[in-house]
């Protein structure tokens, strides 16, 4: 979907079979230089080896684990400790339509072989991922005799091909810093986590939404580079969290010691393992707080994604509103009015007003419900989704207002020619 999407924007330069090797910063700027691959697809002919340099005012290192961007900027890397070697198998059925004895996902906590399994896309797609017991090695485990026999329980050769069988060592770690001069880190090469959450690629998704909005007022003269500051303290709190949530599962899920693992059955069939806590939310960076400084929920927290009316449209609220800050308010449109300096404020942002003032625009009633259920009458929601701030009463949107515009000043006229960001 990705690549589809990248391939119709002709904003967007893709060349694929490239290499970054080198990487140097000028004052407003940052040059990379990639070097081609065989095979290499650029517009024109390009032979292995040949060099050319990309200049631009900002690096988005989205490179993976290994991330050159990180390696040459030299950010850093703080290990979070977990480390172990899991089997990936990758299968592809003969008949896609043919039932499995299988959940769609799933952990099995068998302390004699630890295994995750999921239907990857749909029935087109199956993955297993095996432990690596003490003494088995990768070349052990990845012979294809032995590889059908950890997952003949499910399938036999009759029934599909193995399309990959490789060994990976999951790991936690965070990047020491995420953003260094012209240069940022989203994804795997800002954090790694084992995928016993599920959370890896979400997290990177979260990231690049994150850096983006910002990069978008920073590219377009309305604000200055520091407000990538609040990228990295809001991203790594948020990412160490979820890390450190991922570790704790697989530590349950990883136990081969039979009466550990006896002791941990009991536990979760006797009801009194110890709770799931909630998905953490943001708890740092660009939010809105009491006067004590706290954040309540749902500040901090993804926002509702319904359907409504807006403009004699129905849709989903982003697909409506663009990749902008989104007030939403119950009640009529008298019921608060902002100031001239308010208004040029929302404008500079791009701000959408979305006054659910009747079942004609919230048609579904969702977001009554949701917002009834929270006690608040307006929400302020941020470009990647994320509640800025809630009040109990619409009166209070124009002081939220004000302290969005305190914590994120906007330096005035925007540029007439917005610069582009080129990603690694």
């Amino acid at each position: 979907l990705l690549h589809r999407r990248t391939q119709l924007l002709d904003t967007v330069e893709l060349n694929q079979g490239w290499e970054a090797v080198g990487y140097s910063e000028g004052k407003d700027y940052a040059t990379l230089t990639v070097q081609a691959g065989t095979p290499c697809v650029t517009g024109n002919q390009t032979s292995a080896g040949q060099q050319r340099v990309v200049t631009a005012r900002y690096v988005v290192g989205a490179d993976g684990a290994n991330s050159f961007v990180r390696r040459a900027t030299g950010m850093g890397w703080t290990d979070l400790g977990f480390r172990a070697d899991w089997l990936v198998i990758d299968y592809k059925p003969n008949d896609p339509t043919k039932e499995l004895d299988m959940p769609e996902a799933g952990q099995i906590c068998d302390p004699a072989r630890p295994i995750t399994l999921m239907r990857h896309m749909g029935r087109k797609h199956v993955r297993w991922e095996v432990m690596l017991l003490p003494g088995e090695t990768a070349a052990d485990l990845t012979q294809p005799a032995m590889v059908w026999s950890l997952i003949d329980r499910w399938v036999k050769p009759s029934d599909g091909e193995i399309t990959r069988a490789a060994v990976y060592t999951f790991q936690s770690g965070v990047a020491a810093s995420w953003v260094k001069g012209r240069s940022i880190l989203v994804g795997d090469a800002a954090h790694l986590m084992p995928p016993f959450l599920g959370q890896g690629l979400c997290s990177g998704l979260r990231d690049a939404r994150s850096a983006f909005w910002r990069l978008d007022l920073i590219l377009g003269g309305l604000a200055e580079p520091d407000l990538l500051e609040s990228y990295q303290k809001e991203r790594n709190e948020h990412v160490t969290c979820v890390i450190a949530r991922a570790v704790a599962l697989g530590k349950v899920l990883c136990i081969t010691d039979p009466q550990e693992a006896a002791k941990r059955d009991a536990a979760i069939l006797g009801g009194t393992a110890p709770a799931i806590p909630p998905f953490p939310g943001l708890a740092n960076g660009l939010l809105h707080r009491s006067v004590s400084g706290a954040v309540a929920e749902p500040v901090g927290q993804l926002s509702l994604q319904a359907q409504i009316k807006l403009d004699g449209q129905v849709g989903r609220l982003d697909d409506l509103t663009g990749s902008s800050w989104v007030v939403l308010a119950l009640g009529s449109a008298d019921e608060f009015t902002l100031d001239d300096s308010q208004k040029a404020f929302a404008k500079q942002l791009g701000m959408r007003i979305v006054r659910l003032d009747d079942e004609d625009t919230d048609f579904h009633g969702k977001y009554h419900a949701y917002m009834n259920a929270l006690g608040v009458e307006a929400l302020i929601v941020r470009p990647d989704f994320y509640v800025f701030g809630a009040s109990h009463t619409v009166q209070d949107v124009p002081g939220m207002l004000d302290e969005l515009k305190r914590q994120l000043p906007l330096t005035g006229q925007p540029n007439k020619t917005k610069a582009t960001a080129n990603s690694n």
